[in-house]
C-alpha cells in the first residue's frame, strides 16, 4: 500500500522524525488565517507534483484560497485531487536525499543517501551517480549510521538515518523516501516530504488505520469497497474481490482474470470505454453473482453490458447466468447486452439468454470479436439516441 504524503508524515512524526507543522483540507472553507508563508501541497500518489504546479508557496489566506480552488478537483496524471496539505514553509539551508528501499534481488534493505535533494533529484542522479551512496544492510546486524553518513559526507544526518531505518523495519515498509530532507538555517533536520510504501502481506501484525485503496494507489470508492464485501458473503469462489471503477459507459461482468483483462483491453482497442473492471470465478454462489450484478448495473449512465469470460472449468455457467439475468429482468435496461461464455452448463445458459432476447456467443467466438460486437452495438445505441 502506497501512502499519501500526509499519511507518511504521520508515521514519521510518531517515530520522532521532525516534520513541518501542517493540517489537511478538503475544502477552501477549512483554510486558516496565516501570518507566515505556507506551502500548498496537492495530495496525490503520482510524482512530479512540483514541476506540474501542484506545490505552491503563498503568503496569505486570500492567495491560498485562490490556489486551493484551482487545485481541488483538478487532475494530476489522471488522479483527481481531493485533499491538500497546508504546511508551514521551512527555510532551507540545504536539501538532501534519503531513502530506504527493500531490494528484492538481494533481499536486503538498501539505504540511499545524497547531498543532492529536491525537485531535480532524478536529473542529479543521472549527472552525478557517484554522489548517491547506496549501503546494503544486513538485517541481522545493527546498522552503523555514523559510517553511512560519513560516506555521504553528511555526518549531521546520522541520527535521522537510524530513526528512518528503525521505522522502516518496525512498520514493515518496502519504501521510505524523504526528498527533500532539509537542513534549516538553525541546523535542524526536517523531513519536508514523505513517500512510503507498506508491505501489504505484513498488515496482520500492524495496527494501521489507513483507508483501503486499489493497486493504482488511490483510495477505494464506495462501490469498490462494496464489491469487495460481496466476495466475503460466503466461501464459494470470488465475485467482486477485484473491482475498479473506470470512467467509461460499458458495464463489464467478466469471469477469470486473464479473460477479464483481455475483454477490457479489447473494448479499449475498439474505442469503447469500460465503466468498471471486475471478475467472478471459482464457481461463486448465485447470491454473490446476483449482488455483484446489482452493483454493476447501478453504475450511472451505462450504455451497454458485456458479460464475458473464457471457457470455465469449474464455474456453473447456467447458475451464474441465471443470477445475472434475474437482475437484468428486474432492471430492464434499454442498452445492448452481449454474452460471451463457455463451460459447464453453457448450452442451458445459451438457451435461457436467447429466450430472454439477448445475444449469446460461445467459445467459437474469440473474446476480442465479442468485444467488437459489443463496441459496435453501443455506438449504434448512442447514435439512435
Amino acid at each position: 500500500m502506497k501512502l499519501y504524503e500526509f499519511e507518511g508524515k504521520q508515521l514519521l512524526k510518531e517515530a520522532g522524525i521532525p516534520v513541518p507543522e501542517s493540517y489537511l483540507i478538503e475544502s477552501p472553507n477549512q483554510l486558516k488565517q496565516t501570518k507566515n508563508e505556507i506551502v500548498i501541497k496537492a495530495q496525490t500518489m503520482a510524482g512530479g507534483r512540483g514541476k506540474a504546479g501542484f506545490i505552491i508557496c503563498v503568503k496569505s489566506k486570500i492567495e491560498a484560497e485562490i490556489e486551493v480552488n484551482k487545485i481541488l478537483g483538478s487532475k494530476h496524471k489522471e488522479e483527481v485531487i481531493k485533499k491538500i496539505l497546508i504546511e508551514e514553509k521551512v527555510n532551507a539551508k540545504k536539501e538532501y536525499y534519503l531513502s530506504i528501499i527493500y531490494n528484492t534481488k538481494s533481499r536486503k534493505p538498501n539505504i540511499i543517501i545524497s547531498k543532492y535533494g529536491g525537485i531535480d533529484v532524478e536529473e542529479m542522479r543521472k549527472i552525478n551517480p557517484n554522489d548517491f551512496i547506496i549501503e546494503e544492510i544486513n538485517i541481522l546486524e545493527q546498522i552503523n549510521e555514523h559510517e553511512i553518513a560519513k560516506k555521504a559526507e553528511l555526518p549531521q544526518l546520522a541520527p535521522i538515518i537510524k530513526q528512518c531505518y528503525e521505522l522502516f523495519m518496525n512498520k514493515d515498509m518496502k519504501l521510505l523516501e524523504i526528498n527533500p530532507l532539509i537542513e534549516t538555517q538553525s541546523n535542524e533536520i526536517v523531513a519536508a516530504d514523505a513517500v512510503i510504501i507498506l508491505d501489504d502481506d505484513a498488515f496482520f501484525r500492524q495496527n494501521y488505520n489507513f483507508p483501503p485503496r486499489i493497486g493504482t494507489g488511490r483510495e477505494k470508492t464506495e462501490r469498490e469497497i462494496a464489491a469487495n464485501n460481496i466476495s466475503n458473503m460466503d466461501h464459494r469462489g470470488i465475485a467482486g474481490k477485484t473491482f475498479i471503477d473506470l470512467d467509461g459507459d460499458i458495464a463489464v461482468l467478466a469471469s477469470g482474470g486473464g479473460a477479464s483483462i483481455t475483454a477490457v483491453d479489447a473494448l479499449l482497442s475498439y474505442n469503447a470505454k469500460p465503466a468498471n473492471y471486475t471478475e467472478y470465478s471459482g464457481n461463486p454462489s448465485p447470491e454473490k453473482v446476483e449482488a455483484l450484478t446489482r452493483l454493476v448495473l447501478d453504475i450511472p449512465n451505462l450504455k451497454g453490458l458485456f458479460v464475458v469470460g473464457a471457457k470455465a472449468n469449474f464455474t456453473n455457467i447456467k447458475e451464474t447466468i441465471e443470477a445475472i439475468l434475474k437482475v437484468i429482468k428486474e432492471k430492464k435496461p434499454k442498452y445492448p447486452i452481449v454474452f460471451r461464455r463457455a463451460g459447464p452448463g453453457d448450452e442451458e445458459a445459451k438457451k435461457i439468454v436467447e429466450e430472454a432476447g439477448y445475444e449469446w456467443y460461445g467459445q467459437e467466438t474469440p473474446i476480442t470479436v465479442a468485444a467488437k460486437i459489443m463496441a459496435d452495438k453501443v455506438r449504434e445505441y448512442k447514435n439512435d439516441k
